[in-house]
């Protein structure tokens, strides 16, 4: 039998739309070693799973919440701050997030899409509604049965986004906490390595 390819075309097919959708979408395509865990991650993909979205939330000082009255006289202001969580079993920063949920792979395009998914997940995260802009990155992974030649494709997509509202109200479950970042921590996900350049350079778009 020919391998299979979970979800290749699926994935294919939503990377388009976001190529046709944004002016600029950055892909990196990267094949991971064989996993033990593979026959776990095919089950995912069975049942749906195509990877994730998160979003890189800016907040404008307008945006900042009044300070009390409390606070003392030399409080002033505030400055761009990125909104980063750092999930359970982590000690890493990076930007809030999940799975795309609803889709079925007897059903092509069914489900959430990646905006959606990211909106979503910041809120049940992190309570702070968002609006995303644009995807940053977007990584095609390629997974590989160490038992014979399937694959497994996701793609998992980082959005540019603004506050729209709300306070950091964390999900225990998922996260050990969040916070507003004017400057990007050093335990900042190895996953995101670029990230502090695009953060300095991040133009009013970031």
């Amino acid at each position: 039998m020919p391998p299979t390819r979970y979800n290749a075309d699926e994935v294919t097919r939503r990377i388009e739309r976001l190529r046709e959708a944004y002016e600029v979408v950055r892909v990196e395509r990267r094949r991971d070693e064989p996993v033990e865990t593979f026959a776990d991650l095919r089950g995912y993909a069975e049942d749906g799973y195509i990877g994730g979205a998160y979003v890189w939330v800016v907040r404008e000082p307008e945006q900042a919440h009044d300070l009390t009255e409390s606070m003392p006289d030399d409080a002033f202001g505030d400055e761009d701050r990125v909104l980063l969580g750092m999930g359970r079993g982590s000690n890493h920063w990076g930007p809030a997030g999940g799975g795309l949920e609803g889709f079925d792979p007897a059903d092509p395009g069914s489900g959430e899409t990646y905006e959606d998914a990211a909106v979503r997940e910041v809120a049940e995260e992190t309570g702070v509604e968002c609006e995303v802009h644009g995807p940053v990155t977007v990584d095609r992974l390629v997974v590989e049965d160490p038992d014979g030649a399937d694959e497994v494709h996701l793609a998992y997509v980082v959005f540019g986004g603004r506050y729209a509202g709300g306070s950091i109200d964390v999900q225990p479950g998922e996260l050990n906490g969040a916070a507003w970042f004017s400057e990007l921590p050093s335990e900042l996900h190895p996953n995101l390595d670029f990230w502090p350049e695009y953060w300095a350079d991040r133009g009013e778009d970031a």
